[in-house]
């Protein structure tokens, strides 16, 4: 299988990407309910990458369950982090007007802010980008626009059954603190809850503790688990 094939399929209820564009690692997410992965999944994907070359992998955030089956497969942690919850019963109100719908036309502007606003680890690429956008059946890709056009922030949040995510939030540092990121994820939320959604989840570094501080704010309320990215082979 050429490699650009071999890094964007999905099989047994896992996608794997290229990670960053990097040819010679993947990216492998998770796509069905948690508990749902199985060992002989992972140890099959794993085996069938490295026969083609892969010399490194990442793996999505996941949860407890999921985390185990890698672990299993030669995984280790690469770093933990924090989940929150809101259930929607309370939203404050967006206060701000310049929100709307984001034109993937702009997606050049909407990558700059997020790499200004992430570490090198985190930054998402055009595919980073997109994968994000089509995590969930349904998805609300939202902007904050100057008069002049110019994007100053951007959140993704997405909907599936009865559960909501936020799946990125990235404001420009100059921006922050203008409570920009708080309009950005009550317009998420209020989304949310108007299609029936019951509960939201949101994760972050442990120490972007800015971030964590802002979803506290607006309701969200610490998991009693974490997440864990993980890492095989010679990932960076």
């Amino acid at each position: 299988m050429p490699t650009d094939d071999l890094l964007r399929w999905s099989s047994r209820g896992v996608r794997v990407r290229q990670w960053k564009g990097r040819t010679d690692i993947a990216h492998l997410t998770p796509l069905g309910e948690p508990g749902a992965l199985q060992q002989d999944h992972i140890d099959g994907i794993v085996n069938c990458l490295v026969s083609a070359g892969i010399t490194g992998m990442f793996s999505a955030a996941v949860g407890p369950a999921e985390e185990q089956v890698f672990l299993d497969a030669g995984f280790k942690v690469h770093e933990r982090l924090l989940l929150l919850r809101h259930d929607l019963e309370e939203l404050g109100e967006v206060t701000i007007g310049n929100l709307r719908r984001a034109a993937w036309r702009h997606r050049d502007q909407v990558l700059a802010v997020d790499n200004r606003a992430f570490g090198e680890f985190w930054r998402l690429d055009a595919t980073g980008l997109l994968d994000a956008v089509r995590a969930t059946p349904q998805s609300r890709f939202r902007a904050s626009y100057e008069s002049e056009g110019t994007i100053t922030g951007y959140a993704i949040t997405g909907r599936a059954g009865s559960s909501g995510f936020i799946q990125r939030l990235a404001v420009d540092p100059l921006q922050q603190g203008n409570a920009l990121g708080r309009n950005l994820v009550l317009d998420g939320l209020h989304w949310l809850r108007r299609r029936g959604v019951r509960q939201a989840f949101v994760n972050t570094q442990h120490i972007n503790t800015r971030a964590a501080e802002l979803y506290r704010r607006v309701g969200f309320r610490d998991e009693a688990h974490d997440l864990a990215v993980l890492a095989w082979g010679e990932a960076p």
